[in-house]
C-alpha cells in the first residue's frame, strides 16, 4: 500500500514546532493565574507565534511540493494541471496548515492581552483577582 509522499524531517519539525508552541502557551497560561511577568508573558507568546509562522511555512511549501509532482502513466506524462491523475494533498498536511495559522492568531491575541496586561493601570485590581488564590 503507498502512503504517497512522506518527508519525515518536515514532520518532526512541525511535530517539534507544535510541541514548543504547546509548552510555551502553558507557560503563559500560568504565568496568568500566578500573576506573573507580563514582559515573558509576551515573549513567549511571540516564540509560540513565530512557531505557528514556520509551521504554516513548512506546511505550505509541503503543500507546493506535493501538487508539483508529476508521473509518467503509459508514457504520458501526468502533471497536477491535468484534471485526471492530479496528486492529491492529504489530510495530514491541511492538518498542519489550519493548525499553524490557528496558532498564530491565538499567540497573537494572547500576546496583545498580555501587553495590554503590563501597562500601568489607573484603577485598583480587582477584589475578585485578590480573593481568588486566598
Amino acid at each position: 500500500m503507498d502512503k504517497g509522499i512522506v518527508n519525515t524531517s518536515h514532520a518532526i519539525f512541525t511535530l517539534i514546532l507544535g510541541i514548543s508552541a504547546a509548552a510555551a502557551l502553558f507557560g503563559v497560561l500560568n504565568l496568568g493565574f500566578m500573576g506573573g511577568k507580563p514582559k515573558l508573558m509576551k515573549r513567549l507568546s511571540i516564540g509560540a507565534a513565530t512557531a505557528g509562522l514556520l509551521g504554516a511555512a513548512t506546511g505550505i511549501l509541503d503543500i507546493m511540493d506535493v501538487l508539483s509532482r508529476s508521473a509518467e502513466f503509459f508514457r504520458e506524462t501526468v502533471r497536477p494541471d491535468v484534471g485526471w491523475g492530479r496528486p492529491d494533498v492529504g489530510w495530514g498536511l491541511w492538518l498542519v496548515l489550519i493548525s499553524s495559522v490557528t496558532l498564530i492568531a491565538t499567540a497573537i491575541i494572547v500576546a496583545v492581552q498580555t501587553g495590554k496586561k503590563s501597562e500601568p493601570r489607573d484603577r485598583p485590581p480587582s477584589p475578585f483577582r485578590d480573593n481568588l488564590f486566598s
